[in-house]
């Protein structure tokens, strides 16, 4: 069964003392590919932390290292692994801090899902041209996913995503911040991706 991710997503690139423009990180709508022909019956909550995976990116070298670039990933994980798990169970329940096991049953859920972001490593460098200096971003996205059950945890795994940028420095740097958000757009779609099919795809998920 195929099922779309729908992950509206945005992050702010500024560089620090000018005035440009933030440049979204935009995540497209892509497939989730499971073995099953059904979602996972019955209703879950879904917590996401993804606060390390905002940080702010300083140039790998001296051609732009008066700049910094703020990179904002948070907000486009709670979106995206909200819609993605909203397609793949019959009912799904954000929720602002992780349930125990033993109080599902009070709430009518079936298990919990918690998406922990772990760390994200990306860089900047300026790459020198003969008409035009160009841009060069990588970032990595880490984050772990568990499932818990009424009766404790049923899944448990640490997934990745990478992704890469380039195109034109611009002008005093600032095609970095495109550059970057295309890169962070990769690695955040891979890893949401490789998130939701894990647990869509796990025989133990939908055992419990």
């Amino acid at each position: 069964m195929l099922t779309k991710l729908f992950a509206a997503a945005a992050a702010t690139t500024l560089l620090v003392g000018c005035a440009y423009m933030a440049e979204p990180v935009a995540v497209e709508s892509y497939d989730i590919a499971t073995s099953y022909g059904s979602k996972l019956h019955g209703k879950y909550l879904l917590y996401v932390d993804g606060a390390r995976l905002d940080t702010t990116v300083k140039p790998a070298d001296m051609s732009c290292a008066a700049h910094t670039y703020p990179l904002v990933l948070s907000q486009p994980l709670a979106d995206g692994m909200t819609g993605a798990f909203s397609s793949l169970v019959d009912e799904l329940q954000v929720v602002t801090a992780p349930v125990a096991s033993a109080d599902l049953k009070a709430q009518g859920a079936r298990g919990m899902i918690t998406i922990q972001a772990q760390d994200v490593q990306a860089s900047l460098r300026a790459l020198p041209g003969y008409w035009s200096s160009g841009m060069d971003t990588s970032v990595q996205v880490i984050m772990s996913i568990t499932v818990d059950g009424r009766s404790g945890r049923v899944f448990g795994t640490t997934v990745t995503g990478d992704g890469k940028g380039q195109g034109d420095a611009g002008f005093a740097c600032d095609g970095g911040a495109k550059s970057l958000s295309d890169a962070g757009a990769q690695a955040l779609r891979q890893a949401m991706t490789n998130a939701a099919e894990a647990v869509a795809n796990s025989d133990r998920v939908r055992a419990m």
